[in-house]
């Protein structure tokens, strides 16, 4: 009997749980999560005033960067207009480095050049023959050259060398001369 007369109270009390459990914990999970959006988007907005007023510093050291970029551009590639004249720049740079150090070319190929981005890489396949001293020495001359060359895909034969005598022999050997060329115009600017 007693708790058929508190039957109004358990029913109140049911009905608040209920509400709690699907009104009022949803409301509070909510507005947890919105404050941590909020939180997360003033630390975001916090980051993006701290860049604003850095401003004058960032396009500095942007305009820095750009300087030092296009520096070493000048040392990496070639500022020629068109591929044919930076391929013939090359190739006759080569060919005074063979008659300076008295190597003999077999053939010199150019093969296809490939654009990465604004520099487009210029290969020449040169197969040759001499004595190793000599080669040895145009491999340095190249690799000094400005803007840069390099020695790629080597592959050689020497024959004749005599220790006892401090000679190092007969070289014969092929490999490719890889140079760059800027297609932006932007290493003499």
């Amino acid at each position: 009997m007693n708790l058929l007369d508190n039957r109004p109270l358990i029913i109140g009390m049911i009905l608040t749980l209920i509400s709690i459990k699907f009104v009022l914990v949803p409301v509070i999970q909510w507005q947890n999560q919105t404050l941590v959006k909020i939180t997360k988007q003033d630390r975001q907005l916090q980051k993006g005033l701290a860049l604003v007023d850095n401003k004058d510093d960032l396009l500095e050291k942007f305009t820095s960067l750009k300087n030092y970029s296009r520096q070493q551009l000048k040392l990496v590639a070639s500022d020629e207009k068109s591929p044919i004249a930076y391929q013939l720049k090359v190739q006759k740079n080569i060919e005074s480095l063979l008659d300076k150090y008295k190597l003999k070319s077999r053939s010199v190929t150019w093969l296809a050049p490939v654009r990465k981005s604004s520099i487009e890489e210029h290969r020449l396949e040169v197969t040759l023959s001499g004595k190793l001293k000599e080669f040895i020495q145009f491999m340095v001359e190249i690799e000094k050259q400005k803007p840069k060359l390099a020695l790629m895909e080597f592959r050689s034969n020497i024959s004749k060398m005599k220790p006892v005598r401090n000679e190092l022999g007969q070289f014969t050997g092929k490999f490719i001369v890889v140079g760059w060329r800027s297609t932006t115009g932007e290493v003499d600017e």
